[in-house]
């Protein structure tokens, strides 16, 4: 129900809209207090607080034919349009009630009203997009089909058999009627073409092709011709130089001289070194033996002389008789006593004396004969340690032999090889020289740099190529701030659109596509009979989607689970080619231009690499006559084909000296950064070497630098016992040697480094960081430790947080990060609330527990790098510290590194071509014809045309590598004010917006639709109503739900949109939080759930209970149509993704779910860039589409244009709003989402015209710009278009019947049913006692008694008596009392 406040009722009441309104609600009116403001239309409020479009504005904007004017009559329905206003109101409000949103306070707007509002082509929305889509796009499509007709009658074509090799443009006869001749570019209006370059040498274009209808024509780049008669002139001199190159190859490659090669001589003069040295080493052994065995001889008999010398001193000291015994000898008398001992004395000292010089000889003997039993024993040992040296040396000799021997047989087999390969060396030697140079060809810049001219007097054309952009960015006329009229057709988008497959499908049909080639050639080779594989299993890449088939599985077993995989094709021209026109393509001579360095190559087989070109085009052309077609039956709105010119004609002006100087300054910092930080690490790793030198043993107690080996090295000798030159290791522990790259060139160590947690101390959760390995099988699954301990606390088996058993034959320790915990209870708790995984390894102490460090974006991934981004987060809470500030430090730089790392070489491969670069190259160019070459513009100003696919995915959204998915301006990362480097020239400016919240209010959009009004559903009224301030949007009420920021809410609501399930929302949760326990992340997204997307039931198969169950529903219901197609443009989804194509269990659904909201979302980019289009050329606005990233617009345009520039986009924005209500049978549009928020005016590519732009890398601010609203617009004096250039455009003759009867067969219906009513009914209820009642009533009831049960239910209301159909005087008797009411009421 709208509400109306005006003076005068009646007029209001002429109009049937007005009407319908006050059929809803005996209080139909609803005032709005202003004061001191003048209200020259009134306010439309629907129901539920939403103000609508002015009438008179609702009136120009959609035009005579409504909504409700197309409704049948309602004698011929079961029920009245009353009975239905009135059952949707009311559930309606039940719905807004139960989320506390009934009755909220809404916003009041300022009416808008654009007098000068451009008149609609058509009766109605629908009317004026067909006409003018079908208007902008009818001069291409006359040319295509002019072409592909006449190209029915043709005869078979015939390229030529050589091609002329001289710069410029050549036309060949296909069918061999007129003779090669020299033009300055192919005059036709339909051409397919292709370029090739030498990416190594240049990006400019070395060679192209292109067919028309009669002819194809050939380019021949200036450098190309010259370097032709270059290597031609120089041919013999070339060859003489090669061949001399060539035998010197040969002789370093293969070493054979009398059938044996160098490596194998020298094999065999090491074997006869080692021989001689050990046959020296046995003689050596042998005498030194011999001597040893002489030597103890000798020492034996000097031990026994030495025994015999002691027995002699003993001897004599025994011999020296008493004085009694020798009186007795004498036989002395008793007188003579006295004398005899005079003579015993005087014989006693005698002896004495002469015993004492026998003993000082004996004891001079014996000393002799010690020294030289101590000299004959030094001898002995020194020869036995000789002995064993060289016995060691004749076993390490040994072990060399052994060694060499085994070289020897293998060098042997391989000589052998390579005499049986020789042939095979032979051409490889003679392939190489096609790339080797001797005497290159000296090419100037301005020679290199020559682009193809196609189209210099900016006719209509259509150029159609296999991934067109590549090619366009080599052509002249596109670098130019004017549209060339040239429509780009890719057909690699279109292939895309028509048989795309959506992520999860890729990694399935590459999984099939091995198994089909893998069957295929097992076929041929059974053929051929030379090998049995009956055995032979498919080698699987382990990164493909992991555990879908088992290896062996056949094709048609997939083809069962997956019917869809017959129907599509990768993206390259050769697969393309194969699957929808059964050409097989050989792309092998093309590695040519890749590989080649220098331009030789390419002229020694220059004949065959242009037919290589030009059939690539005949290919091309018989894909786009397969593909069209397809395309045009697929999207049958005019508006789908014609967005794809603007779309196509991407560019992005800039100054080609601030480029380059961005670049070089990104790079100079970020080379800087790196350094500075390995001058840190190199710093920690000296500091610990000198402590190393100090106390080998300071690093015991300390739990991170315990973990590194710290063996010393030990100092390596040379044989005769002296120390070696190459010591660089020795003296320094073993972890240095093992880190090291060599002993020159120092450590190889930086942050990514898999050893850095340790040299930076980092703790998590307060723990040290210890680095282990973990057992992974062949598809990457961790599993438990072959040889690990018992654990400290028991888990059970089954439980999803302990490892696998690691029961794998080919399972690998790979590297990961853990922490080691004591506390059995600090254990549990990680393993059972917070997700963590026990790596099944002992800890230091041998105490606890040794877990894995969980990482951010997944909980079940191993860690290996913590100096990370993707850390950031552990950092700044504290789950990761440091006692060391260099570890902050490091993550800081890494941090501001990360988007150059990430983002370096695209942007570095981006190439401008600059005003300068065009007229020093092509000095014979028309510059009256290119506003580039204008004496104004600066030489350095230049052009980046993007690489951009216009429909590179399943969902028809744009794709390109670096401008569509360039982050936007932080002040902390390196080069990431990458988009303000595209600026306007002088005298221009961008001009551009961002549509708010295309998708999501799509989204809410459809499920409003269900209860024909905005606002009308919990999702519909917090997108169009809901404030952050009073916590009534959606992305404040999710972020509520989920305990997170609202900017975190936002990824959650339009994942959630999108179709993404539980699983993403709970890893999303794990992600943002990951000490979250599973339990925790599956409680709370069950509840995110309950509340948004609600229950499911099926016999219907409806949603709810949710504030999105309307939404869910809906897109269920789209996603499972026999042909599911977008609201709007009617665009139908891929092949792939068809109901009809997918197996029961395995359906995509949430790909399809994507689909359609994405989809959308396209067709409101293609709405909205043809409105441009015709606007700009009905009033002569001089604007041009820049880039569109995906909800983001940017138009170039004069600076004396601006203002009637965003008043065109506020105008096309407006359109094309309400050409999605009005499809979606709504027939007003709030005035909240009517308009852009504003529009931006600036001089830069930027997200928003306040941003400086100020970065690490660019200190210089951008002065800001201009953001207008619509009041502001409409403020602007020159905000008015003006008169319109009829001349330029009128359709007034465009035909529109056919179009118009093809897509109203696929409009939405717009009658509700009464199981419909039931339907909504259900998806309103929370309680399940409700809704299993109202299943009862739709499974058990006809029609009308679901009719009555149902009034009475919602109403409270008995039908027959309320609503039942009465006849024309009763009708019009009851007409009259409710407008007396409702009169009386005002």
């Amino acid at each position: 129900m709208n509400l109306v406040i005006k003076k005068n009722t009646k007029i209001l009441l002429r109009s049937n809209y007005y009407k319908s309104y006050l059929s809803l609600s005996k209080n139909p009116f609803r005032y709005l207090h202003t004061e001191n403001k003048k209200i020259d239309e009134p306010l439309v409020i629907n129901p539920y607080g939403i103000q609508y479009l002015t009438p008179s504005l609702r009136d120009k904007v959609f035009g005579k034919n409504t909504v409700n004017s197309k409704k049948t009559p309602e004698h011929n329905q079961l029920i009245t349009e009353e009975f239905k206003s009135k059952i949707l109101n009311q559930l309606a409000n039940n719905s807004l009630e139960n989320f506390d949103l009934l009755n909220k306070k809404t916003s009041r707007l300022k009416p808008v009203d654009i007098s000068d509002l451009p008149n609609l082509e058509g009766n109605n929305l629908e009317d004026h997009f067909i006409k003018i889509g079908k208007f902008l796009a009818e001069p291409y499509t006359r040319i295509i089909n002019t072409f592909n007709n006449q190209r029915e009658k043709q005869q078979e074509y015939k390229l030529p058999q050589s091609w002329i090799i001289k710069k410029g443009w050549h036309r060949y006869d296909l069918f061999g009627e007129s003779d090669p001749v020299p033009v300055d570019y192919p005059v036709e209006d339909f051409l397919v073409f292709d370029v090739e370059t030498l990416p190594k040498v240049s990006q400019y274009p070395v060679m192209a092709t292109c067919r028309s209808e009669k002819y194809i024509y050939c380019w021949i780049s200036p450098a190309l011709e010259q370097a032709y008669h270059h290597y031609n002139n120089n041919k013999p001199q070339e060859e003489e130089a090669l061949e001399k190159w060539k035998h010197q190859q040969i002789a370093e490659f293969l070493h054979l001289q009398n059938g044996e090669s160098e490596t194998m001589k020298l094999i065999k003069e090491n074997i006869q070194k080692i021989e001689t040295e050990m046959e020296y080493s046995q003689q050596l052994i042998d005498e030194k033996t011999k001597l040893s065995r002489d030597v103890k001889i000798k020492l034996t008999e000097l031990e026994k002389q030495k025994l015999k010398l002691d027995l002699q001193k003993k001897n004599l000291e025994d011999n020296i008789p008493d004085k009694e015994t020798y009186l007795e000898s004498i036989n002395c008398q008793e007188e003579r006593k006295s004398e005899t001992l005079k003579i015993y004395r005087k014989f006693k000292r005698n002896l004495k004396e002469n015993l004492q010089k026998q003993k000082q000889d004996l004891k001079n003997n014996l000393k002799e004969i010690k020294n030289e039993i101590k000299n004959v024993k030094k001898e002995v040992n020194d020869f036995q340690k000789l002995i064993e040296k060289h016995s060691k040396l004749i076993a390490s000799c040994e072990n060399k032999l052994q060694r060499l021997n085994e070289k020897k047989i293998r060098q042997d087999e391989k000589d052998k090889m390579n005499e049986v390969k020789a042939e095979d060396k032979y051409k490889k030697i003679e392939e190489k020289m096609k790339s080797i140079d001797i005497n290159p060809v000296n090419l100037s810049k301005e020679t290199l740099q020559c682009l193809i001219p196609i189209n210099p007097n900016h006719e209509k054309k259509v150029v159609v190529g296999h991934n067109v952009s590549y090619d366009r960015a080599r052509i002249l006329e596109e670098y130019d701030y004017t549209d060339s009229n040239t429509f780009f057709l890719d057909t690699l988008s279109l292939h895309v659109s028509i048989s795309g497959m959506c992520t999860k499908q890729r990694g399935r049909y590459m999984q099939w596509k091995k198994i089909k080639n893998t069957e295929e050639t097992a076929e041929n080779e059974n053929e051929t009979e030379t090998e049995d594989i009956s055995n032979l299993e498919p080698d699987f890449e382990k990164d493909w989607i992991n555990g879908i088939k088992e290896d062996g599985e056949e094709e048609a077993s997939f083809l069962d689970t997956d019917p869809w995989l017959n129907y599509t094709a990768m993206n390259s021209l050769k697969e393309c080619a194969k699957h929808y026109c059964d050409i097989d393509v050989d792309k092998n001579i093309r590695d040519t231009f890749f590989i080649s360095e220098t331009f030789k190559p390419v002229v020694e087989d220059i004949q065959n690499l242009i037919t290589y070109c030009a059939n690539d085009v005949m290919i091309t052309d018989t894909l786009f006559q397969n593909l069209y077609p397809k395309f045009k039956e697929r999207l049958p709105h005019p508006v789908s084909f014609s967005a794809l010119k603007p779309m196509g004609k991407a560019f992005l002006p800039v100054n080609k000296n601030k480029w380059e100087n961005y670049v070089n300054t990104c790079e100079t910092m970020y080379q800087n950064y790196m350094q500075e930080i390995q001058h840190k690490i190199d710093s920690i790793i000296e500091d610990l070497l000198v402590k190393y030198d100090i106390d080998e043993n300071f690093w015991v107690d300390d739990p991170w630098l315990s973990q590194l080996d710290w063996e010393r090295i030990p100092y390596m000798l040379r044989k005769d016992g002296s120390v070696a030159k190459k010591n660089g290791y020795a003296d320094k522990p073993l972890w240095y040697k093992n880190l090291s790259v060599s002993s020159t060139r120092g450590l190889n160590l930086t942050v990514r480094s898999q050893m850095i947690p340790i040299f930076f101390k980092l703790e998590y959760l307060g723990k040290p960081i210890v680095i282990d390995k973990v057992w992974m099988d062949a598809e990457g699954n961790m599993l438990k430790d072959q040889n690990r301990q018992s654990q400290m606390i028991e888990i059970d088996e089954d439980d999803e947080n302990s490892l696998k058993e690691n029961d794998t034959s080919d399972a690998k320790e790979m590297f990961c990060l853990c922490f080691d915990v004591e506390d059995e209870a600090e254990v549990k708790d990680l393993v059972e609330n917070k997700n963590h995984k026990i790596l099944g390894k002992p800890t230091s102490s041998g105490l606890g527990s040794r877990l894995m460090v969980i990482h951010p974006n997944d909980s079940d991934a191993r860690t290996t790098n913590i100096i990370s981004k993707a850390f950031k987060g552990y950092f700044e809470n504290g789950t990761i510290t440091s006692s060391l500030p260099i570890a902050q430090e490091a993550l800081k730089i890494t941090t501001m590194c990360s988007y150059w790392v990430s983002s370096r070489k695209r942007i570095q491969n981006q190439w401008v071509v600059s005003k300068d670069d065009i007229l020093k190259s092509h000095a014979s160019v028309n510059s009256n014809n290119s506003s580039l070459l204008q004496k104004n513009v600066a030489s350095e100003n230049g052009i980046i045309i993007p690489s951009l696919i216009t429909m590179g995915t399943v969902t028809r959204r744009a794709v390109e590598n670096t401008w569509l998915t360039a982050s936007n301006i932080k002040a902390n990362r390196i080069g990431s004010e990458l988009k303000s480097l595209v600026e306007a020239p002088k005298g221009y400016c961008f001009v551009g917006a961002d549509v708010d919240s295309e998708e999501l209010w799509i989204g809410s959009l459809i499920a409003d639709s269900s209860f024909a009004n905005h606002g009308s559903t919990p999702l519909g009224w917090m997108c169009l109503e809901g404030t952050k301030k009073e916590g009534t949007d959606l992305h404040t009420t999710t972020g509520k739900i989920l305990n997170c920021s609202r900017d975190n809410a936002k990824i959650f609501n339009y994942s959630r949109i999108y179709g993404a399930g539980k699983s993403f929302t709970s890893q999303l949760l794990k992600k943002l939080n990951p000490l979250l326990s599973k339990e925790d992340c599956k409680d709370t997204t069950d509840q995110l759930y309950n509340k948004t997307k609600g229950f499911t039931t099926s016999n219907p198969r409806v949603y709810y209970g949710g504030s999105e169950s309307a939404l869910f529903t809906k897109l269920n219901n789209i996603a499972n149509e026999a042909i599911c197609r977008t609201p709007v443009l009617k665009a139908r989804i891929t092949e792939c993704l068809s109901v009809k194509k997918l197996n029961v269990n395995n359906n995509y659904l949430t790909s399809r779910i994507n689909w359609i909201i994405q989809s959308s979302g396209v067709d409101y980019l293609h709405l909205l860039l043809i409105s441009m289009e015709y606007l700009t050329k009905k009033y002569d606005i001089d604007a041009r589409l820049v880039i569109s990233i995906h909800d983001e617009v940017r138009f170039m345009c004069k600076e004396e244009d601006k203002y009637r520039t965003s008043m065109a986009l506020q105008i096309s924005n407006l359109w094309t709003r309400a050409i999605f209500c009005q499809a979606l049978n709504l027939d007003n549009l709030p005035q909240s989402c009517a308009f852009f928020s504003g529009v931006d005016i600036d001089s830069v590519l930027r997200k928003e015209v306040h941003l400086d732009c100020v970065t690490v890398s660019n200190p210089k601010p951008i002065p800001s710009g201009e953001c207008l609203d619509i009041y502001d617009v409409l403020a602007e004096p020159k905000s008015s278009l003006g008169i319109a250039n009829n001349n330029r455009i009128n359709l007034e003759n465009t035909d529109i019947y056919d179009e118009k009867k093809k897509l109203e067969k696929l409009s939405y219906r717009s009658n509700i049913e009464i199981k419909d009513l039931l339907k909504l009914a259900i998806v309103c209820e929370k309680t399940p006692e409700k809704v299993k009642k109202l299943k009862y009533y739709y499974n058990k009831l006809n029609s009308e008694q679901i009719r009555d049960e149902l009034c009475e239910y919602i109403l409270h209301e008995d039908y027959r008596n309320t609503f039942a159909p009465k006849n024309n005087n009763e009708k019009k008797s009851n007409d009259r009392r409710q407008l007396r009411f409702s009169m009386s009421s005002l």
